[in-house]
C-alpha cells in the first residue's frame, strides 16, 4: 500500500478486479477515491513527482479493456464518486462515479424523463458521457448541461453540453488521455413527465436489455459501434461467427456484438477475435467495423 494524503493506494493491485470482463493486469499504483478532496491529493502528488507517471482515470471498467501486464504510472478509478442530488428545478448533479442504473431509476421517480436509456448500462455517468453512451431510446448529449472537469494540474473548468463535441458515442472525453480534463460531475436535464410512466419504461427497457444480452455474463458491452445502415451484432452474426471462441474470450449466442469472458479469457485473445472478426465481416459484407471497446494498455 502507500499513501496520497489521507488516501490509501494499492500496489500491483489486479485491474481484473475492477473490470466487468475480469481481465486487467496489476496496476503500478492504483487508488479509488471518495471525494474530491482524495482526488485533488492524488493529482498534487503525481504532479510533484511522489506517485509515478503517466496518471490514468477511468470509472467501473465497463468499456475499457485493460493490458494483460498491467499499467505503469498512477491509475484512478472514479466509482466511489457517487454523491447524487437531485436540484430544485429537477434537474440533477451527478459526481462521476454514480451508476447509471441508479440514476434512471432516480429520474424516473422524480417524474423526469430522457434516463431511461441508462436503466441495463452497468457504467458510471462519468464514462457515459465520456463515451456519449446510448441506446436507440437516447443518449447522453440529449440531456447534459454542464460537466466540471479537472486537469491534470488540478485546474476546475466548467464546460456546457454544447462543448463536448457529442456525435454517436464520442464526446471531447473519446480517448486514453483527453486534454480537456478528467469529469468531476455532471449536471443533467430532462422535461417533466409521469413517475409511473417513466418507471414502467425503465422496467420495460430493462427486460428487453435482458432478454437480448447476455447481461449476467463478463463482458464489456457492445465490442463494435453500429455502422449507419445495419447492426453490428446482426452483421456479425451473418458471416457465421456467432459462438467462435479464441481462447477465453468467445462471441455471444445471445448477441453477438457482445464478447464473454468464460473465466480464463485474456486481453490478447479478445483483441485477436476482434481483428478475427472485423476481417471477416468486411469480407463477407463491405462492412468495417470500428471499435466501441476502448483500450488502454
Amino acid at each position: 500500500m502507500t499513501n496520497s494524503g489521507a488516501i490509501t493506494g494499492l500496489r500491483r493491485e489486479n485491474l481484473s478486479r475492477h473490470s466487468t470482463i475480469r481481465i486487467g493486469g496489476p496496476a503500478e499504483y492504483f487508488f479509488l477515491p471518495e471525494s474530491f478532496d482524495d482526488l485533488s491529493r492524488i493529482l498534487a502528488d503525481v504532479a510533484s513527482g511522489s506517485l509515478p507517471s503517466p496518471l490514468r482515470f477511468f470509472g467501473k471498467g465497463s468499456n475499457i479493456l485493460f493490458s494483460d501486464a498491467g499499467l505503469s504510472g498512477t491509475v484512478v478509478s472514479t466509482k466511489r464518486l457517487t454523491v447524487l442530488t437531485v436540484l430544485p428545478d429537477g434537474s440533477f448533479l451527478a459526481q462521476a462515479g454514480v451508476s447509471m442504473p441508479y440514476l434512471s431509476k432516480v429520474a424516473a421517480f422524480s417524474g423526469r424523463s430522457g434516463f431511461s436509456f441508462m436503466a441495463g448500462i452497468p457504467g458510471t455517468v462519468g464514462g457515459g458521457v465520456a463515451m456519449n453512451a446510448g441506446t436507440p431510446e437516447g443518449d447522453f448529449s440529449r440531456i447534459v448541461k454542464k460537466v466540471r472537469v479537472v486537469s491534470p494540474e488540478g485546474v476546475i473548468t466548467t464546460l456546457s453540453g454544447d462543448d463536448l463535441d457529442f456525435s454517436y458515442r464520442h464526446s471531447i472525453f473519446s480517448g486514453e488521455a483527453p486534454e480537456c480534463g478528467v469529469i468531476l460531475d455532471v449536471l443533467l436535464s430532462g422535461e417533466a413527465s409521469d413517475p409511473a410512466v417513466l418507471q414502467e419504461k425503465g422496467k420495460e427497457s430493462l427486460i428487453r436489455r435482458n432478454e437480448r444480452q447476455p447481461l449476467d455474463r463478463p463482458s464489456l458491452g457492445s465490442v463494435f459501434r453500429n455502422p449507419q445502415s445495419d447492426h453490428a451484432g446482426h452483421l456479425i452474426e451473418i458471416s457465421g461467427l456467432k459462438g467462435v471462441q479464441k481462447g477465453g474470450i468467445s462471441i455471444s449466442r445471445k448477441h453477438c456484438n457482445f464478447f464473454v469472458n468464460e473465466g480464463y479469457g485474456t486481453a490478447a485473445e479478445f483483441l485477436d477475435l476482434m481483428e478475427e472478426v472485423r476481417q471477416r465481416v468486411k469480407t463477407l459484407t463491405g462492412f468495417l467495423l470500428v471499435p466501441e471497446v476502448q483500450t488502454l494498455f
